[in-house]
């Protein structure tokens, strides 16, 4: 009898210990089951979506543009500095008479010019190239007195320089919109309709004109430009050389093509008086 109640005590221990066991696995194949959709729902969560991956994109091809336009802006400097070079080498060899390496300098250094002109208009896209053609027609077309100059004749030494119309020269200056050759060199550009004055300002500077006035005042000085400030197929326009001064840059003018390079008041830059290379107005 004894060993009978033994027998039947180890039987409900037994089943009793295989269903704590068969509830803990059943509780813990819950609780993986929970975890396991977590997973799955912080992976759909976190998932880029198609507007996520245009954005990306998007950055990335901003980012690849401007390494771009870096790129492109160091070479053209190098190619001036290169240019800078060969006229201070011209220079020499004009003064002590040597003709034939004076001839082979010139030919050298108008091949730079040339290609500084191409990478000028590289820097443009073709819609923006024909968007300049139909610019210059319009002008040319509205007021026969102004002559258009090609887009490549500014050459901007440091930074990718983008023009919005064609220059022109009216009266012998040489004429660039305002907005877009002042922000270029990093000024500030605002624009008042009530007074219809324009005012220009960076590192200290304050240039403020006035639409069909040729008084210009620099940080309340007033200087006479020689022309009045006219608007020009909807740009504002002035001289470069004028403007280029006020924002601590120089423009200088090679009479032999018209090519105006702008760089910073500073730069070590030899002016050729042997072909009379003049500041622009």
């Amino acid at each position: 009898m004894k060993n009978t109640k033994r027998i039947i005590a180890m039987v409900f221990v037994l089943v009793f210990m295989f269903t704590l066991v068969m509830s803990s696995a059943v509780f813990a194949g819950a609780d993986n089951g929970k975890d396991i959709e977590k997973v799955k729902g912080n992976d759909k969560v976190n998932t880029p979506t198609v507007e996520d991956k245009s954005k990306v994109k998007g950055a990335e091809e901003d980012s690849t543009a401007v390494a771009e336009e870096e790129k492109a802006v160091k070479e053209k400097d190098k190619v001036m500095e290169q240019k800078k070079v060969l006229m201070k080498q011209l220079i020499e060899a004009r003064k002590s008479g040597n003709l034939e390496a004076a001839a082979l300098l010139l030919t050298q250094v108008k091949e730079y010019k040339e290609q500084l002109k191409q990478m000028v208009k590289d820097s443009y896209t073709e819609e923006e190239l024909a968007q300049l053609e139909q610019a210059a027609v319009t002008i040319e077309t509205a007021d026969p007195t102004l002559e258009v100059l090609p887009i490549d004749t500014i050459v901007a030494k440091g930074k990718s320089l983008k023009l919005d119309m064609p220059p022109v020269v009216k009266d012998g200056k040489v004429l660039v919109p305002i907005r877009a050759f002042s922000q270029a060199y990093g000024a500030e550009v605002n624009w008042n309709a009530e007074e219809h004055t324009i005012t220009i300002i960076k590192d200290g500077v304050e240039i403020v004109l006035m639409t069909d006035s040729s008084t210009v005042y620099v940080n309340g000085v007033a200087t006479d430009i020689g022309l009045p400030v006219k608007g020009i197929n909807g740009k504002t326009v002035m001289p470069v050389g004028f403007l280029a001064e006020k924002l601590g840059l120089k423009a200088e003018v090679d009479p032999e093509d018209g090519t105006i390079e702008i760089e910073d008041e500073d730069d070590d830059t030899t002016t050729d008086t042997t072909t009379g290379t003049t500041t622009g107005n």
